[in-house]
């Protein structure tokens, strides 16, 4: 199924802010949202980002995001973040992880690095609880403050059964205690579907929960969004007032879809559009294309645009971002995504001018790399992380590489005469 509603995207700018439903609250979505993690099949193994330089208008790295230690599931134990500055990367950020025995993250903890101390300084941690069917309970967020970890706030969810999100509601931590600061109430169809969305604020005074705003989610037979409406509470009139609402509208020949977004005019007593977005997926329902359009005096004109391109195991590969200036779609970044396990049930069709390398992470000393191109000739190259040739042959058949190198990230290339073939980025685990 098309995922509509909380897509992530790496990107160097803020698009245009669109109204905020409660869907936004859901459990799910803001674990989604503490975490750069995948918890998929695949996982990625790094990410190198590009930006374009205001002087030079050429494209430059700007960071890269890259796996530094995978535990037996797969998942990301540690992550690093560099920023690319004076011809070299430099660290930013990092961020370690622990799992239970079922793969649920537990802990998150963030640390940004101190280039004077030369050493890396905790700042955010995050610890989450889970419910019986594996569904988050509870998130505690903490800041680094005097040499400890102070409590900041948590999110507390409630479920219909253990499985359908019932409420949601958050605290902070002040003057030594636990005080209320929102809640969110959900009701649901009978397919599971949200319908309603009910937002309410503590207020100290009154010493209880008072009306904030509220959503409600139509959707059509096929279980698409087909609306989502937004109100707010009026103190002074005590009543509900349009606010905001969202629509989709489905193309009749791919189902890809529009997203209008459209604002409540109080004094003409009418929605007027503000932004949309347009979504274009490929036969295997991935999204391909997205375009944003901001509305103005009844014309919607180019904004933004994002292009994603994906390998061969349906992976995200690339994702190119473009502004659109004097007519003109004009690329100002982009980041290019690698992976370590993949794997998969079926064996994609291999194009026969191309090298059929079998080799699969992580790797070491012993293992064997079986190539084949007609039986002719191929030369694999390994380059470390700083570019540097460390291994290079020239054979038909089997690559034993019979060396040990450190712990990190390499690339493997595989060439026939003055011809690349493929790249592949690999870890390599002693």
């Amino acid at each position: 199924m098309k995922f509509l509603f909380s897509a992530t995207f790496l990107l160097f700018l803020s698009t245009a802010v669109f109204g905020q439903a409660a869907l936004d609250f859901l459990p799910r979505t803001i674990l989604e949202a503490h975490t750069s993690l995948l918890q998929s099949e695949w996982v990625t193994d790094s990410i190198y980002c590009y930006k374009k330089d205001n002087s030079s208008n050429d494209l430059v790295y700007d960071f890269r995001v890259y796996n530094e230690r995978l535990n037996d599931l797969g998942r990301v134990l540690v992550e690093v973040t560099q920023r690319h500055q004076n011809d070299q990367w430099i660290n930013y950020q990092r961020q370690n992880n622990s799992y239970n025995s079922k793969g649920d993250l537990i802990s998150n903890t963030i640390q940004f690095y101190d280039p004077e101390g030369g050493g890396w300084i905790n700042a955010q941690k995050a610890d989450f609880s889970y419910n019986i069917n594996g569904f988050l309970t509870k998130l505690e967020h903490f800041n680094f403050t005097d040499n400890t970890w102070e409590r900041n706030y948590r999110n507390q969810y409630v479920y219909f059964n253990n499985v359908d999100p019932d409420e949601f509601t958050q605290q902070v931590f002040e003057g030594g205690f636990w005080r209320n600061k929102f809640k969110v109430y959900y009701s649901f169809d009978g397919a599971g579907k949200i319908t309603s969305s009910f937002f309410t604020t503590w207020d100290n005074n009154q010493n209880d929960w008072v009306n904030n705003n509220r959503t409600f989610e139509t959707y059509d037979q096929q279980e698409r969004p087909i609306q989502v409406k937004r109100e707010i509470w009026n103190l002074t009139e005590l009543s509900w007032n349009n606010s905001s609402r969202t629509n989709w509208i489905y193309n009749p020949s791919t189902g890809d879809p529009r997203i209008i977004n459209e604002n409540w005019i109080v004094q003409d007593s009418a929605w007027v559009a503000a932004n949309d977005v347009q979504i274009f997926y490929d036969n295997n329902e991935l999204e391909t294309e997205r375009i944003e359009r901001n509305y103005d005096n009844g014309i919607y004109t180019n904004f933004f645009r994002s292009n994603k391109k994906y390998d061969e195991f349906e992976n995200l590969n690339r994702v190119d971002n473009e502004l659109y200036i004097n007519g003109l779609w004009d690329l100002i970044s982009y980041c290019e995504y690698f992976y370590t396990n993949n794997t998969s049930s079926t064996v994609p069709e291999i194009d026969q001018t191309k090298a059929l390398c079998k080799i699969t992470n992580p790797i070491n000393a012993s293992t064997v790399i079986s190539c084949s191109l007609l039986n002719e000739n191929v030369r694999l190259r390994i380059m470390n992380a700083e570019g540097k040739i460390v291994y290079d042959q020239q054979k038909s058949g089997q690559f034993s590489i019979n060396k040990s190198f450190p712990n990190g990230s390499y690339f493997f290339t595989f060439s026939k005469g003055n011809k690349l073939i493929e790249t592949r980025k690999m870890i390599w685990k002693n």
